[in-house]
């Protein structure tokens, strides 16, 4: 078995990838967004700052590739401001 040697990413390159993220979510281009994620990847979204001390862990939601797939068509409609 041949193993691939890793690549080597540069910072650059993860905050140019973290931007380009970033704009596709707030453009609402879900489905180019979700052309991102790799079938092992995780995506984990922080509670909201202005939650309480006591509810801010239980609103921290996380979730898999395959999960935010079957997802994203659902809410694809729902844009902000629609």
């Amino acid at each position: 078995m041949t193993v691939a040697a890793p690549s080597v990413v540069t910072r650059a390159e993860v905050e140019d990838f973290l931007y380009r993220e970033a704009a596709l979510l707030d453009d609402w281009k879900l489905g180019e967004w979700e052309a991102l994620l790799t079938d092992d990847a995780a995506y984990y979204v922080p509670p909201n700052c202005s939650s309480s001390p006591t509810t801010a862990s239980a609103s921290a939601s996380a979730s898999s590739a395959s999960t935010i797939r079957i997802v994203t068509p659902n809410i694809r409609d729902r844009a902000p401001g629609a």
